[in-house]
């Protein structure tokens, strides 16, 4: 799916907060009033997005579990679509909830008797800290630099499973490089390669509540 940018606009609105009428939309996308309608109905059409019942300034929009999916694992968004922080955490979560199902199974964090999703986001935010505190102090880790602090005690999917909780509940971003050139295939294949936002490679720090000092 490849979304125009105001198709985008209405897929990422929805995601982050719908279900939305289309006034409401209009609100946050600012189209003209034909150009949003067009949009809805390509969508509508498309089996992205669902449409409730009731009038046409009172029935609801939301996604749809096909729209869900193609949002979190297939889409790219265009470039002049800017998300703000909490669409950005809401798609991660979208991200992260549709990953899971599409694996059919919880993590192996939990099921192999390693640690709780809860103390693995604390074990990470923690060894972030430490690299950060060994490093420059600006509180931008490499996620290649963490996940191999890690080495092979953590499952992949577990590891950015945590990631993706922790920035939506923002305790942490996550950042896009900008040299993509000046970077080995190795720190590459340790980033993550996320669908809508491109290689995310850095961890940023914003708090660590109840983490000590």
């Amino acid at each position: 799916m490849t979304p125009s940018a105001l198709e985008a606009k209405i897929l990422v609105a929805l995601a982050s907060s719908g279900p939305l009428t289309a006034p409401e939309l209009g609100r946050r996308c600012g189209p003209p009033a034909s150009a949003r309608d067009s949009a809805l109905a390509r969508l509508v059409a498309a089996g992205v997005i669902t449409a409730g019942d009731g009038g046409k300034r009172l029935r609801r929009f939301e996604l749809s579990s096909v729209g869900r999916r193609r949002l979190a694992l297939e889409a790219a968004l265009p470039d002049e679509v800017i998300l703000t922080g909490e669409e950005t955490n809401a798609l991660l979560a979208l991200v992260r909830a549709e990953s899971r199902n599409g694996a059919g199974a919880s993590s192996g964090a939990e099921s192999d008797g390693g640690p709780t999703e809860g103390e693995l986001q604390t074990m990470i935010v923690t060894r972030a800290r430490a690299l950060d505190q060994a490093g420059r102090g600006s509180g931008m880790i490499e996620i290649h630099a963490l996940r191999r602090a890690f080495g092979d005690t953590i499952d992949r999917d577990a590891f950015d499973d945590a990631l993706f909780e922790l920035a939506r509940e923002s305790v942490i971003r996550l950042g896009k490089v900008t040299d993509v050139a000046g970077t080995s295939p190795d720190e590459r294949e340790d980033a993550i390669h996320h669908p809508l936002r491109g290689l995310l490679f850095y961890l940023i720090l914003v708090q660590q509540p109840g983490l000590g000092p």
